[in-house]
């Protein structure tokens, strides 16, 4: 995020989209990247207002500088609590366990705790881990 150099732009745009479609936020489909929809919106609204509707909001998200974030299932969840136990459990700090597996250390530590004595892992996660030169390592 970053402050907004032209605000009034800023807010004639967020004007425009609400002026355009007042429920715009559950009309315009359901993203599965940033600015990437699966989805076509809602059937009863006109096609060129979810269109607009999407531009709009592609343009404020420009404006304030909103990157992709990085979405995750529950199994490669599970499997980057598992590599933080470990590493922890090797005495690495989190700032040291983020430079590793090249995240946030404040999302690391919120988003993905090492998992505590006695917790059960909810899945059966499978870890895909590489050497140095990029080829997969396998148990067997």
């Amino acid at each position: 995020m970053k402050r907004v150099a032209n605000n009034r732009r800023y807010y004639e745009l967020l004007h425009q989209l609400e002026d355009l479609d007042p429920k715009w936020s559950e009309h315009i489909g359901k993203e599965g990247k940033l600015n990437n929809y699966y989805t076509e919106g809602d059937v009863n609204v006109p096609g060129k207002v979810i269109t607009r509707c999407r531009e709009i909001l592609a343009e404020l998200r420009a404006m304030v500088d909103v990157t992709e974030r990085r979405y995750q299932n529950e199994d490669s969840r599970v499997a980057t609590r598992l590599l933080v136990t470990l590493y922890n459990d090797f005495g690495l700090s989190n700032k040291e366990i983020a430079e590793i597996l090249d995240y946030n250390e404040s999302t690391l530590r919120h988003d993905y705790p090492e998992f505590k004595d006695g917790e059960v892992v909810p899945i059966n996660p499978f870890v895909k881990l590489k050497d140095e030169y990029g080829k997969h390592i396998s148990a067997s």
